[in-house]
């Protein structure tokens, strides 16, 4: 059993290895598991099992009926969250954390924004100066985070490195559902205001192609955040991550 779980591992790392080398897109149809079972030796059931580790990281989708089988799945952040979210939970890693690691990669985000605004549409750059200009007044809490998620994808948007975008994606992910649903302290108008203004500097500067200051911007904003869920959701960052 032990001896064919490891080639099931190493048969998915041989097909997502295929599936990235050969550029194919989402949807695309994979060879059926008795065509792969005769093209690598081995059996349909470690092919089966191989198959079923990809579609639990999203790699793969099987689908259902005569016509159905494997194609290549689209991974997101939020794939790579579910997972993340596992190895948090057995380092014993708590939510806090998860906030701290966000300062970096958030002005890293910014930086490359910055540093691609002059190679992309220019709709692009009007999207992102829109949503940063959002109304704070008048929204639930769950519409006003809505409105902040909103504004960080449009400036994720801007970004050429997959690599940034998926990490702050994932850690996204762990965050998002907790800060949601957990009871909290109502955000202020103050608040709101504060965030708002910072979210119009970040939007000029990547804007205008100002890296180090988009950077800047990011990181002092991440830690203003971080210091109000420390406020606002009171016991929150102390809270150990649980994989669910």
């Amino acid at each position: 059993m032990v001896a064919r779980a490891k080639i099931s591992q190493s048969l998915a790392r041989i097909i997502a290895r295929d599936i990235a080398e050969k550029g194919l897109a989402p949807g695309a149809k994979l060879p059926t598991e008795q065509v792969m079972a005769s093209e690598f030796g081995v059996g349909r059931t470690t092919v089966r099992e191989a198959l079923r580790l990809l579609e639990g990281q999203g790699m793969v989708e099987i689908r259902p009926g005569l016509r159905g089988g494997p194609v290549v799945g689209e991974p997101t952040g939020e794939d790579f969250g579910r997972t993340m979210t596992l190895f948090l939970q057995t380092k014993g890693a708590l939510i806090g954390d998860v906030l701290d690691a966000q300062v970096g990669l958030e002005g890293l985000i910014a930086a490359s924004a910055a540093a691609n605004a002059a190679s992309v549409d220019q709709a692009r750059i009007d999207a992102l100066m829109s949503v940063s200009a959002t109304p704070h007044r008048g929204l639930s809490d769950e519409e006003w985070l809505r409105s902040g998620l909103r504004f960080h994808s449009q400036v994720k948007g801007l970004v050429a490195n997959p690599v940034l975008v998926l990490m702050v994606d994932a850690l996204g992910v762990v965050l998002a559902d907790r800060i949601r649903s957990d009871e909290h302290v109502s955000w202020t108008t103050r608040e709101r205001r504060r965030v708002a203004d910072e979210h119009v500097a970040l939007a000029e500067a990547i804007r205008d192609g100002e890296t180090e200051v988009a950077r800047v911007l990011a990181e002092r904003h991440q830690r203003r955040s971080n210091e109000s869920v420390r406020r606002f959701y009171p016991g929150l960052v102390d809270e150990l991550i649980d994989w669910h």
